[in-house]
């Protein structure tokens, strides 16, 4: 249940690093995006190794 719950935080701590990333011109912005791109494919291949 915890580990939900981590995981739940993450992906929305993501969106908002992609989505706060995208206002910001320059290169601090594009890295907050790389990041928050970062996080959601670390969880979706969290979830995916599950079925491999």
């Amino acid at each position: 249940m915890l580990k939900n719950i981590v995981k739940l935080m993450l992906f929305i701590i993501a969106i908002i690093l992609v989505i706060k990333g995208a206002t910001i011109i320059g290169y601090a912005g594009l890295g907050m995006m790389f990041l928050g791109i970062a996080i959601i494919l670390g969880e979706l291949y969290i979830y995916n190794k599950q079925y491999t």
